[in-house]
């Protein structure tokens, strides 16, 4: 019974050497998945809101062109999700999906690129699920236009009819003319067909405090 109760001690001792050897030879399968520094990989899902697609169709203008940005909010400290055109392509529709504000359900695997000031910042490096569970409400949609309002100088600004139940007068940088239309009409078509109105004309606009306003 002795001798059984040594080799049992021996053959557990044995298999813990080995086995820190061989986290020491392979570090990275500890590191990797097991802390949130950078480059770790890790499981990540939940309900986000698509930021825009970078960087003409976004605010983000920091990331890669073509670059589906998912948020957790649009305020600081939030999650943000980096997707490339081939990681999401049998998911989501560039017409129909791909319009900020919208929400979307994620869930895969990601790596940590960043964290500062609270924001953390993940690239998608699997996708198990990714498609469009709602849209974003009327205080969004009028939040996040105002986002794609900055401008320097009154050139840099337009103006645009809004739909019902929005504002009827609508003043954007002019470089984000096609991605504001699409949010607005995206928006309109989830509402009441009973909501109309008339807008008058809109004669001028300017840049007023670095936002584009109707005069």
């Amino acid at each position: 019974m002795k001798k059984l109760s040594l080799l049992i001690m021996l053959l557990v001792f044995l298999t813990i050497t080995w086995c820190s050897q061989k986290t020491q030879e392979q570090p990275w399968l500890q590191d990797t998945w097991t802390t949130d520094g950078i480059g770790a990989i890790m499981p990540y899902s939940g309900e986000l809101t698509i930021a825009g697609l970078g960087p003409d169709e976004s605010f983000e203008q920091t990331v890669a062109v073509d670059t589906l940005v998912l948020k957790r909010t649009f305020e600081d400290h939030a999650d943000h999700i980096f997707i490339d055109r081939q990681s999401r392509s049998n998911y989501l529709d560039i017409q129909d999906d791909l319009i900020p504000g919208n929400i979307v359900k994620f869930a895969g695997t990601t790596k940590t690129l960043d964290a500062a000031a609270g924001n953390h910042y993940y690239q998608t490096v699997t996708i198990d699920e990714l498609k469009t569970v709602g849209q974003a409400s009327q205080t969004d949609v009028e939040n996040l236009i105002q986002q794609y309002g900055y401008c320097e100088t009154d050139d840099d600004c337009i103006g645009i009819y809004g739909q019902c139940p929005l504002s009827c007068q609508i003043a954007i940088n002019k470089k984000y003319q096609t991605t504001v239309e699409k949010i607005i009409t995206n928006f309109r078509n989830h509402q009441s067909p009973q909501c109309t109105y008339k807008c008058m004309e809109i004669k001028k606009v300017g840049c007023k405090s670095y936002k584009c306003v109707v005069e």
